[in-house]
């Protein structure tokens, strides 16, 4: 239950900064032909993502620590952005070579990152004061 929770909200934190920087991404959804909502379809991988990090790192470990929290929240962020990398590279590759492509990747990478160091403290400190390990492994 703690992973799919851990994905929800690493989907919220990933959708408040889309919308923070709402210029950039949406000129970044446009250039690429993003359909929709850019905030929600740019964040939507976290959910998997975020999912799956939580439950392998977090949640099969003896011990809540904040390490692996901070790992969980660096992985799903460059997760995430590398799902999307992978998708341009699917539609054409060459995209990726395009001047700013490579520098808006970047950015987009570091301000993911920073949000997701930054935002998995909170969830591991409600993790360790509300979860209790159960006895079976």
């Amino acid at each position: 239950m703690w992973s799919i929770f851990a994905g929800l909200y690493a989907f919220g934190c990933g959708t408040l900064p889309i919308l923070w920087l709402g210029s950039v991404t949406t000129a970044f959804a446009d250039y690429f032909g993003v359909p929709g909502d850019e905030a929600l379809l740019l964040a939507s991988p976290a959910l998997a993502v975020g999912a799956v990090l939580w439950w392998r790192l977090v949640e099969r470990p003896t011990n809540y620590r904040y390490r692996e929290s901070v790992a969980f929240g660096v992985l799903t962020a460059v997760g995430t952005v590398l799902l999307w990398v992978g998708w341009l590279a699917v539609i054409d590759w060459r995209w990726l070579t395009v001047y700013p492509v490579p520098l808006v990747i970047a950015f987009l990478l570091g301000v993911t990152v920073l949000v997701g160091i930054v935002s998995s403290l909170p969830l591991m400190f409600v993790r360790r004061r509300l979860g209790k390990r159960s006895a079976s492994p």
